[in-house]
């Protein structure tokens, strides 16, 4: 023992949810004592105004929040199939859809490789939108997390991103499952109500045993100190998890022991407070316990705090002065799923803990809920980023900066225009979108609305562009490929999967085509041909649909020459009707975008006489947009630009 605690050691058993842990707790005495002779019971209303809160709180709370909301993810699916989702994103203030934000961002991510399989930009329509998604034919089997928020949602806690796991079986699964072993336990993992365990203070556990299909597992364990003395035994429920108290000592080291492995346990904090709520007890009042160890330099106001999705139902302000206070809070305007906050008085969360209450849900049922809204990571709706660093984007964003040719600054403003180019019709009429700014440094073109793949052409007089390429997406962690082959296993005659394959394979005969790829469409000689030049038709046009995606000229220039040089005497490349030199054909990335290109003409044979030099017998003549050309040592940046997806 020692001298600054005086323990009263007990043995006891407490069963919860199946699991039955015989444990060898020390019972702080002196805290049970202190807590019992101070008037610590406080009772209060919920329903709280946002304008009767501290004003620091309101700062908070005032800042609008977005969920998503995300239908039709089935438990796994095969490589190759879509993936049908419905999107919903609603604003947590006024219960409707979101208003803030007009951009989702919808991942699809690897999880064994923490690698984003596909990224998808979602034009919201009313916070709604439909959203199809092929699977790779060739992805190897594995998890994969769905993840979605906006760019507004980012000022938040990541938690509050929409997360949901799925498992995607390879389309050669039948081999992989002959080679399956049976199960065993994989992890054990150790889990704390309100997220932190103080030494000292008597602390609520999960521990979760899962097998190696990251399924609940049943198994007995044992946690032994560094000391090597047994502090708990017991076995995980069907669910695999096994709920206890515990009090833990910085002087001693804790390791889970199960089925001859050893596991890690979390960090132990030597001051702070922890949160522990009984929930079930009793029908009529929720029971929360704030316990705070070295309080004596923890004089300052807290704030417990019940949300439901963003909604303040209770509220109570307290000085944080003695080592156990208990509230008994009226049950009468709780229900639903609800987060349970103990915040400071800068609004740092100390700890929180979601809850569940659903007076129709049996017992044992809300028992199991309970459980698993510890283990499940909580939203912290306290975690703001500060200065709001992420806007409420209306549509695409393409930043970047200019600087000078000479490399210097700008002392003025400088006109920086951005053209989109879509994919045309036809060569003649392609839609083309227009946006202008003036910028001495950095630029950033805002709400913009294009769908798909596009090229933006960027003009700025004696000023170099420099794009922002880099897609700014939140960092994926990667985790153990736990695949559950019980999904396949638990099938009686694997007829599911089976028809699934069927489906897919009728699907690749009906639908299946040679991608177009020719970059050049020959053309029949007519009388009329808006393509001649006088009155010669050329034999090939490369058609601007080939040429708007391609990032520089000199590749659909190269490939025309290349293919020619064995029947051509000769292959002059025309601009308009301004001739080339081998330097400039060599540079012509220096003299035009593809984004500024009609098309090219390529003439075999027959070559229109003001195109002929030196008795060439084929020519390249590339028509402008504009019909006219302004040959310049400085280029038009151009890149390709990934508009909405859906």
């Amino acid at each position: 023992m020692t001298q600054r605690l005086i323990f009263l050691i007990c043995t006891y058993s407490i069963f919860c949810s199946g699991s039955i842990i015989k444990t060898k707790e020390p019972i702080n005495k002196y805290l049970i004592c202190k807590m019992l002779a101070i008037d610590s019971i406080v009772n209060s209303n919920s329903n709280i105004p946002l304008s009767e809160l501290p004003e620091n709180l309101q700062i908070v709370l005032k800042k609008p929040r977005e969920k998503v909301e995300i239908n039709g993810i089935k438990p796994y699916y095969l490589a190759g199939e879509n993936i049908d989702l419905e999107i919903f994103v609603k604003n947590l203030s006024t219960k409707t859809s979101t208003e803030i934000s007009n951009t989702l961002y919808l991942d699809f991510v690897d999880l064994e490789n923490g690698k984003i399989l596909k990224h998808l930009i979602i034009r919201l329509n009313e916070g709604k939108a439909s959203v199809k998604y092929k699977i790779d034919n060739a992805l190897a089997t594995g998890n994969c997390l769905i993840r979605s928020y906006t760019n507004w949602i980012r000022n938040f806690s990541e938690n509050g991103f929409f997360t949901q796991k799925t498992t995607i079986f390879s389309q050669t699964y039948g081999k992989e499952l002959g080679q399956i072993s049976e199960n065993y336990l994989d992890t054990i993992k150790v889990y704390v109500e309100g997220n932190k365990l103080v030494e000292g203070l008597n602390n609520r556990l999960i521990i979760k045993a899962t097998n190696n299909f990251d399924e609940p597992r049943k198994t007995n364990f044992q946690i032994i100190s560094s000391e090597k003395e047994k502090i708990i035994e017991g076995e995980t429920d069907s669910l695999g998890m096994a709920y206890f108290d515990f009090t833990p000592s910085l002087n001693l080291k804790y390791s889970i022991y199960a089925e001859n492995r050893s596991f890690s346990f979390p960090k132990i904090e030597k001051f702070g407070s922890t949160l522990k709520i009984d929930n079930l007890i009793s029908p009529d009042k929720l029971k929360v316990l704030v316990q705070s160890k070295n309080v004596e330099n923890q004089l300052d106001t807290m704030h417990l705090l019940i949300l439901k999705e963003g909604e303040v139902l209770f509220c109570k302000s307290f000085i944080n002065n003695k080592p156990a206070i208990i509230f008994n809070i009226p049950k009468k305007d709780l229900s639903g799923e609800l987060g349970v906050y103990l915040v400071d008085k800068n609004i740092n969360t100390i700890a929180q803990r979601n809850i569940s209450i659903i007076n129709e849900r049996p017992f044992e049922k809300s028992i199991q809920v309970d459980r698993q809204l510890i283990v499940d990571a909580s939203f912290n709706f306290f975690e703001v980023k500060k200065d709001l660093p992420f806007w409420d984007e209306k549509g695409i964003t393409i930043k970047g900066r200019i600087t000078r040719l000479n490399g210097k600054p700008n002392k003025k403003p400088v006109k920086v225009s951005l053209v989109i180019t879509s994919l045309p019709i036809d060569s003649l009429k392609a839609p083309v979108q227009n946006f202008t700014l003036e910028s001495i440094d950095k630029f950033s073109f805002e709400d913009l609305v294009f769908f798909g793949k596009k090229q933006a052409t960027f003009i700025a007089p004696e000023n170099r562009v420099i794009i922002d390429t880099l897609a700014n997406i939140p960092v994926v962690n990667r985790q153990k490929n736990l695949v559950n082959w019980n999904l396949l296993l638990n099938q009686k005659d694997n007829s599911d999967m089976q028809k699934r394959m069927e489906q897919l394979f009728e699907e690749s005969l009906k639908g299946k085509r040679n991608e177009v790829t020719l970059a050049e469409v020959k053309v029949v000689a007519r009388k009329i041909d808006k393509y001649q030049i006088q009155g010669i038709a050329p034999a090939y046009i490369v058609e601007e649909k080939n040429i708007i995606y391609k990032p520089y000229l000199n590749s659909i220039i190269n490939l025309i020459i290349t293919s020619r040089r064995n029947r051509c005497s000769g292959i002059p490349v025309f601009i308009e009707n301004q001739k080339l030199s081998e330097e400039d054909v060599r540079n012509i990335n220096d003299l035009l975008s593809p984004a500024s290109v009609e098309s090219i003409l390529v003439f075999e044979d027959s070559v229109p006489s003001d195109y002929v030099s030196g008795g060439n017998t084929c020519a390249i003549v590339i028509k402008l947009r504009n019909g006219s050309i302004n040959v310049s040592s400085k280029k038009n940046e151009s890149i390709i630009v990934n508009g909405y997806d859906f």
